[in-house]
């Protein structure tokens, strides 16, 4: 169960509790914590693997065009690539 929803289980013992569920109030905010880290984690994860799928689109991209060169300029490729221009 996420955090969240622990937090909103505490909440309706507030109400329902009456004296028991106020002291349960004060484990509110650590409830309430918790769930906003687990949804900054699941932010970082989903922003890292949208930066790697990126690099592997990018790498596909220049791979593809490092091909067209080495299959149609062989000579040019072959001198470019031995460090030929520098």
């Amino acid at each position: 169960m996420t955090a969240f929803i622990e937090a909103w289980k505490v909440l309706k013992m507030g109400q329902e509790d009456g004296a028991a569920g106020v002291a349960m109030h004060h484990d509110l905010p650590s409830y309430m914590e918790e769930a906003m880290n687990q949804t900054a984690e699941k932010r970082k994860k989903r922003e890292k693997a949208n930066k790697l799928r990126q690099r592997v689109s990018d790498h596909d991209e220049d791979s593809k065009v490092i091909q067209y060169y080495k299959d149609n300029h062989p000579q040019w490729f072959n001198e470019w690539k031995d460090g030929a221009g520098e």
